[in-house]
C-alpha cells in the first residue's frame, strides 16, 4: 500500500514575483501533534495565528520551533514554485500535483490530500473540486488558515524562504540577531523576518534537499 499524502498549499501573491509553497507531509496527525505541542513556550500556551506579515517575539518563538520541526519530521519536504503571471493558480498547482504522483510512481486514484489556503477566488471558481477531478488526486479542500497549523506552517517556509533568498546578507545578520534574542532584546519586526530566514538557512545548510525552490536556488 502506497503512504498517504497530505499537500499544504499557500501563495505569494505579489506581481511580478508570485510563487507557491507546498508543504507536503506522509502523516499529518503526528505532525501537526507536534506543531501543536510547540505552542506551549514557557509554561504558557500560544494560540493566535503564525502569520509571517505579524511576527511579534512570541509568534518569532513559536516560528523557529515550527521550522525545526518540518526539519525534523521524516518524510516532510517543503517546496517553493515560481508562479508564473501568465498562469492561474490552478494550473500551477496542478503542475506540481502532476510531477509529485509521476516522482512517487504513485497509481490512480493517487493517495494525496491537497489542502489550499482560502481566499474568495476558491468560492467563485470552485477550485479545489477541478484540481480534484483534473489531478486524480483522492481530495482537495479549502481551509482557513487561521484554523490550521500545516497552513500557517506554509506560509511561514514559503515567506522565510523568499526572505532568504531576497536579502543575501540574512546568514550573515543571523549570529547577532541570535545573540540579541539569548539576551532577551526585543527585535523588531523586519528584524524577527531575517532571523527566522537566518535560522532557516541553518537548516538549508544541513540539508538542502528539504526546500526546492525554483524561483532561485539556494545554495
Amino acid at each position: 500500500m502506497s503512504t498517504p499524502w497530505d499537500i499544504y498549499i499557500d501563495e505569494r501573491k505579489v506581481k511580478g514575483d508570485r510563487a507557491l509553497g507546498f508543504l507536503v507531509v506522509p502523516n499529518t496527525a503526528s505532525f501537526l501533534h507536534k506543531l501543536h505541542l510547540c505552542r506551549n513556550i514557557a509554561g504558557a500556551f500560544r494560540p493566535h495565528e503564525v502569520h509571517w506579515s505579524n511576527i511579534r517575539g512570541d509568534c518569532r518563538e513559536l516560528a523557529e520551533k515550527w521550522i525545526y520541526r518540518t526539519f525534523q519530521h521524516r518524510g516532510t519536504k517543503f517546496f517553493v514554485e515560481r508562479w508564473e503571471d501568465s498562469r492561474t493558480k490552478e494550473y500551477e498547482i496542478l503542475s506540481f500535483l502532476d510531477e509529485f504522483v509521476r516522482n512517487k510512481q504513485l497509481s490512480k486514484p493517487y493517495d494525496v490530500v491537497a489542502f489550499l489556503d482560502f481566499d474568495n477566488e476558491h468560492s467563485r471558481s470552485d477550485i479545489q473540486n477541478s484540481i480534484q477531478r483534473t489531478s486524480g488526486i483522492r481530495r482537495c479542500y479549502h481551509l482557513d488558515s487561521r484554523n490550521n497549523d500545516c497552513l500557517q506552517c506554509c506560509d511561514l517556509l514559503l515567506n522565510a524562504t523568499i526572505r532568504l533568498r531576497d536579502d543575501p546578507f540574512a546568514r550573515q545578520k543571523y549570529p547577532e540577531l541570535e545573540s540579541q534574542v539569548k539576551s532577551g532584546k526585543r527585535l523588531k519586526s523586519t528584524e524577527n523576518k531575517t532571523y527566522l530566514a537566518g535560522y532557516l538557512a541553518q537548516h538549508l545548510d544541513a540539508d538542502g534537499s528539504c526546500v526546492y525552490d525554483r524561483t532561485q536556488k539556494i545554495d
